[in-house]
């Protein structure tokens, strides 16, 4: 959950550098990364936190694009999986999360993620 819950007592600038140093270590052994969770998701208990999510996500974005861009032609390095918009696409509904309005349903929430990842897992060079 680096991002959500780092930004809940970091900043951005504190935050990210340690999303980057997670990614590079991963990178170094030769594996891809795919990120879900480490994209934002816009939880009704945490408004205030909302546009240091986007700030966050907009880096992570930046990343996966540079990685994308020096990996032409391959699958990408780094998938960022964008739950914060998928999840106000649908509408945010409360069904998605659990009673205390943070941590995600059961039921409803994991299908949508699951289809999300299923995506990612395809080779398709595509990063968004």
């Amino acid at each position: 959950m680096c991002g959500e819950n780092d930004l809940m007592d970091s900043s951005v600038v504190e935050t990210y550098p340690r999303f980057q140093q997670i990614v590079g270590k991963i990178l170094a052994t030769g594996a891809r990364v795919i990120t879900s969770d480490h994209g934002t998701k816009p939880e009704p208990d945490t408004a205030e936190l909302h546009e240091k999510y986007q700030r966050y996500d907009s880096l992570v974005w930046q990343l996966a694009s540079t990685l994308a861009a020096a990996n032409a032609g391959s699958p990408p390095l780094l998938v960022k999986i964008d739950t914060y918009p998928s999840f106000v696409a649908l509408g945010n509904p409360d069904s998605l999360y659990a009673n205390d309005g943070l941590h995600l349903a059961d039921d409803g929430c994991y299908v949508h993620w699951q289809k999300c990842i299923a995506t990612a897992l395809d080779d398709n060079p595509c990063i968004r």
